[in-house]
């Protein structure tokens, strides 16, 4: 089935947006062709809107201007996500030094005066081992001069 156009200058609105009922009601009936996919319902309506609010159709602008919205859409979205897992990690990093603070007012607080405790009762058992190891020391000489003393008693001739 063919149609009849009359397209001139300075048509009025409703004769323009007549024109693209006629087309998008020709690709209905006959929508095994590639501009049926443009002359949709849906485009009829767009495009009628923009006719009626007297912007011009052009339909390049707008696919790349609804591109560009879904490029900022998909940027927003990824921003978003980057600041939750921003967020996420700075909770993170936050709990962690608390966690380090408490660590640190427990090794002041409780196990430092623990750490003195043990380690003025190492300085004493060192001392109390060294003066030990002296009395050994000292006990062994005294069981080696008694021992050369005994000797000398049991062998007067030598």
């Amino acid at each position: 089935m063919g149609i009849r156009l009359d397209i001139y200058n300075d048509m009025a609105k409703a004769e323009e947006i007549k024109i693209l009922d006629k087309l998008t009601k020709c690709f209905v009936e006959n929508p095994d062709n590639y501009l049926a996919s443009l002359f949709t319902a849906e485009f009829l309506g767009w495009a009628t809107n923009q006719i009626r609010d007297d912007i011009m159709v052009d339909v390049m602008q707008h696919i790349n201007d609804y591109s560009k919205d879904d490029e900022i859409r998909e940027l927003k979205q990824e921003l978003d996500s980057q600041k939750k897992v921003t967020e996420l990690n700075a909770e993170e990093t936050d709990k962690l030094e608390r966690e380090i603070r408490e660590g640190e007012d427990f090794i002041c607080t409780d196990l430092k005066p623990q750490i003195q405790i043990l380690e003025s009762e190492k300085h004493e058992l060192m001392a109390e081992a060294s003066t030990k190891l002296d009395d050994i020391h000292n006990l062994e000489q005294e069981n080696t001069r008694l021992k050369a003393k005994l000797y000398d008693l049991e062998h007067p001739d030598k």
